[in-house]
């Protein structure tokens, strides 16, 4: 999807020769945009990225990605993306908030742009914020636990209610059996 995403941006660009225009469809992007050299310096960030890391453009730009004062690109992932061309979909965490108190779940997926002879010119980074959808997850196994849980209980309540029952039939049997013989002597 990257690599299809950064072929439309380049036909669409040579196509319109407007960066203006170019600019306000990236900037029109819900998810975190990230381009930088293949050294992972930020080349361009838009305004969706600015606000998941809770910094503007000029603070973003020109700096590592790796080396963030509150990291979400994971050590030696950088290599790793030069040497494989692409990551999808890898979860990555986010420190947010004044202290860093916050923890944000992300979705990173990144793909490396060469030119004609292989030599790596850029890497587009796509980031989404999971961070909603993980804990709707994670609540959704705490209630499917309890859920469980509960269906454990009424199982074994049943069973034992079950067997108080059974119990119960067995001993109105031998009542009844031993009455009819009480009765049987008593005509007999």
């Amino acid at each position: 999807a990257i690599v299809l995403f950064g072929f439309f941006i380049f036909i669409y660009t040579r196509r319109l020769r407007a960066p203006v225009a170019v600019k306000q469809i990236l900037e029109s992007l819900v998810d975190a945009l990230v381009v930088c050299n293949p050294d992972g310096v930020i080349r361009f960030v838009n305004r969706a990225a600015c606000d998941l890391f809770g910094r503007p453009e000029r603070e973003l730009v020109g700096t590592s990605v790796a080396g963030q004062a509150r990291p979400w690109w994971p050590p030696g992932q950088l290599e790793t993306l030069l040497r494989t061309g692409a990551i999808h979909d890898q979860e990555v965490s986010l420190r947010a908030g004044p202290g860093g108190e916050r923890v944000r779940t992300l979705s990173l997926s990144a793909s490396v742009v060469r030119d004609r002879t292989q030599q790596p010119q850029a890497i587009i980074c796509l980031v989404r914020d999971m961070t909603g959808r993980k804990q709707a997850e994670e609540a959704l196994q705490r209630a499917h636990a309890g859920l469980e849980r509960r269906v454990q209980e009424q199982t074994q309540e049943l069973a034992e209610g079950n067997a108080a029952l059974q119990a119960e039939v067995a001993e109105r049997k031998r009542a009844e059996e031993a009455l009819r013989r009480a009765h049987s002597e008593l005509e007999g």
